[in-house]
């Protein structure tokens, strides 16, 4: 039951039609398209509110990790693309989990009790329903990208931290 709606969900938002959304979300599907705007945005958000300097290296690390936690899963789960959608073709890569949204997640999480915490959530939010509305992931997907992100955050966290205080009982 659960499944059937979940479905139905997915064709409802792939058979959505929001012409702005639209050539957003294929922007957003093309990978250079990705790179700008998520260099764009860490750029802007860290002149923006001055970050610590601790917060940088684990948004890059959690980049770093997500992007090679999603390539892993998509060749251990072989999950096909959905394609319920033609607004964009279909790709023979796996689906699960949604390298762009896990992406967005990942740029969230590192912000979180922070001023840029607002852009980076609409960010990861457009991402996610940009997957869903072109009809190349499922939610599920969507679900295993915040998965992926916040293992990806944990262990960056806890490696940079663990770094930064390693190099300040040498400095002492």
């Amino acid at each position: 039951m659960v499944g059937k709606m979940i479905k139905s969900l997915e064709f409802f938002i792939a058979d959505l039609n929001i012409p702005i959304f639209h050539e957003l979300s294929i922007f957003l599907d093309h990978p250079l398209g990705l790179l700008i705007v998520t260099s764009l945005l860490i750029f802007s958000m860290t002149v923006l509110f001055k970050q610590k300097r601790t917060v940088m290296p684990i948004v890059l690390m959690s980049l770093l990790l997500t992007s090679i936690f999603t390539v892993g899963a998509k060749f251990v789960y072989l999950d096909e693309r959905p394609c319920i959608s033609e607004k964009v073709e279909c790709t023979e890569s796996y689906s699960f989990p949604s390298a762009h949204s896990a992406i967005g997640f990942s740029l969230l999480l590192p912000s979180l009790g922070t001023p840029a915490f607002w852009f980076y959530l609409i960010y990861a939010l457009i991402l996610a329903f940009s997957r869903l509305y072109l009809g190349v992931h499922t939610i599920l997907d969507v679900a295993g990208a915040l998965g992926v992100a916040i293992i990806a955050y944990t262990i960056s966290k806890f490696v940079i931290l663990k770094i930064e205080m390693v190099a300040h009982e040498i400095r002492i």
